[in-house]
């Protein structure tokens, strides 16, 4: 029986239909190539941003651990002297306290004679005014702190204030913050081993986008999409880790 021609154009625009989604099915795998191309591209750039930064942030915190080592030696040394300082005025400590008891004892003798035995007083005053010379002389060679001294003579030295005073007064050594350079190289490690670690997502990503080039039509979109999750998590936490640090 021979077709009408109404059969014929709807036979001939079924065909062409089918021709079509043949075509369209397959430029897909085309396209689909093409943007895992360009991924591929774009995923191992931002995996050598990322694998720069980490050794940056590696290479920061050796320079870190360095000056913390640094800043501690100096530290302790300053810390030294200043020790050393507080251990001289200890020495000094029992000599100036026998001038300055000796310079109150005469002198209350002094005013004890003065009315009875003036000329007694006077040779006992002189005696103390010498003592008290004898005690500054001594009280210029403390380096730490100066002793206090009370209404009988007595003297007292405060040796662990003494050296706690000194280390605020110096300057050198309130500059030097070892224990913040510590936490700081810490914290610099830890950035750089994070974002090290994130590299590995990145070529995780690769991974998966080049099998995608390689691997057949009905797999091809299942390792595309596995290497732009890849992608897409290590780029979010790499953003993390760069503001967090």
């Amino acid at each position: 029986m021979t077709e009408g021609p109404f059969e014929a154009a709807a036979g001939a625009e079924a065909e062409a239909l089918e021709l079509a989604a043949e075509r369209e099915a397959a430029e897909r795998p085309d396209r689909l190539r093409s943007v895992a191309a360009v991924a591929i591209a774009v995923v191992s750039i931002l995996g050598a941003v990322v694998a720069f930064r980490g050794s940056q942030a590696g290479i920061d915190a050796d320079k870190l651990d360095t000056t913390a080592i640094q800043e501690q030696s100096t530290s302790e040394e300053i810390i030294s002297g200043l020790q050393a300082e507080v251990d001289h005025d200890l020495t000094n400590l029992a000599s100036f306290e026998e001038h300055t008891l000796a310079a109150k004892l005469l002198s209350n003798q002094s005013a004890a004679q003065r009315s009875a035995n003036p000329a007694l007083a006077d040779r006992l005053g002189a005696e103390a005014t010498s003592e008290q010379e004898l005690a500054r002389v001594v009280g210029g060679y403390f380096e730490a702190a100066f002793p206090t001294t009370g209404a009988d003579g007595t003297v007292s030295y405060d040796a662990d204030q003494a050296l706690a005073t000194a280390e605020q007064e110096n300057t050198k050594l309130q500059r030097l913050q070892p224990d913040a350079t510590v936490a700081s190289a810490e914290a610099a490690h830890t950035r750089a081993d994070r974002l090290l670690g994130l590299v590995t997502l990145f070529i995780a990503g690769l991974v998966f986008l080049t099998l995608s080039q390689f691997a057949r039509r009905v797999t091809r979109p299942w390792f595309a999409g596995a290497g732009g999750l890849c992608a897409l998590v290590g780029t979010a936490l790499w953003i993390v880790v760069e503001r967090t640090g």
